[in-house]
């Protein structure tokens, strides 16, 4: 079950799920992201392509930066 988009622009969109679901869209294909976590994700926001957060079950919070 997916919860929630985001994306700071055509070729850099995020997505996350139940089951620790983290998908990445960068402009040709969906990536699936490994997160440190077996909570379900249930929001999805960022500043920017550098700066994505992602929140879920128990209290978890995630941030990616390349």
């Amino acid at each position: 079950l997916l919860h929630d988009v985001w994306g700071s622009g055509p070729n850099d969109v995020w997505i996350v799920g139940n089951a620790e679901i983290v998908l990445h869209w960068a402009g040709s294909s969906w990536t699936s992201v490994s997160v440190p976590t077996g909570s379900d994700l249930y929001s999805v926001w960022g500043s920017g392509p550098d700066d994505v957060w992602a929140v879920g079950q128990s209290g978890t919070v995630l941030h990616y930066s390349h």
